[in-house]
């Protein structure tokens, strides 16, 4: 019934740290949706002690090997994306998995700790995106780069996303953004479906 469907589904936060030596930390924890108040009042969404809001990101998780905490401030205005093309594909079933970015490209400011260690942020470039739906695409890639050496204004944007329509495996559906020199260019529409080139192994993508 309603209340044992309740009582089983979940939600899951995760924390990842990722070194440029390779070094990396992935924590997740499973709260069941019965036992906290996800959709808080002041906030737009609560697990535990974890929270985001529209200006702050607080949060921590652990477990026998690793610790991370966090405490970051959003520093706006900001820029924001909407990387699919047309707005019915974000309000309709299709395609099943929507993406969106509240802060293409922001700053941040506060406190990281990583296991014993402390790192203090001040005016860090951020990227804020969120994906959600019924169903993942297929295969996806996805790419963000926002520090270019020599264009500290130069951002680009690129998802090429495999969706499905029922049992019909759909073409990769390849979308860019490219902002450089205050222009913004794109290369997402019905067109560029078609005529956007793009391929990508594990480490490398064209």
């Amino acid at each position: 019934d309603d209340s044992r469907c309740r009582q089983r589904q979940s939600a899951n936060l995760w924390g990842i740290y990722h070194e440029p030596d390779g070094e990396s930390i992935a924590l997740k924890r499973t709260l069941l949706l019965a036992d906290t108040d996800i959709f808080h009042r002041e906030r737009f969404i609560q697990m535990g002690d974890s929270f985001l809001t529209l200006a702050s990101a607080v949060g921590g998780l652990e477990n026998s090997d690793h610790h991370l905490r966090w405490d970051f401030t959003f520093e706006d205005p900001t820029l924001s994306s909407r990387l699919f093309p047309y707005r019915w594909m974000y309000s309709l079933p299709f395609p099943k998995t929507k993406f969106l970015e509240p802060r293409l490209t922001t700053f941040v400011s506060g406190n990281l700790h990583v296991d014993r260690r402390a790192l203090s942020l001040e005016h860090v470039r951020a990227h804020q995106a969120h994906i959600w739906g019924t169903h993942y695409a297929k295969r996806w890639v996805w790419g963000h780069c926002d520090t270019f050496v020599g264009s500290p204004g130069t951002v680009f944007e690129g998802l090429v996303a495999q969706i499905g329509l029922g049992p019909v495996s759909l073409p990769p559906l390849p979308l860019f953004c490219l902002i450089h020199e205050g222009k913004t260019t794109w290369a997402n529409g019905f067109t560029n479906w078609v005529t956007n080139k793009s391929s990508h192994d594990l480490y490398h993508w064209q």
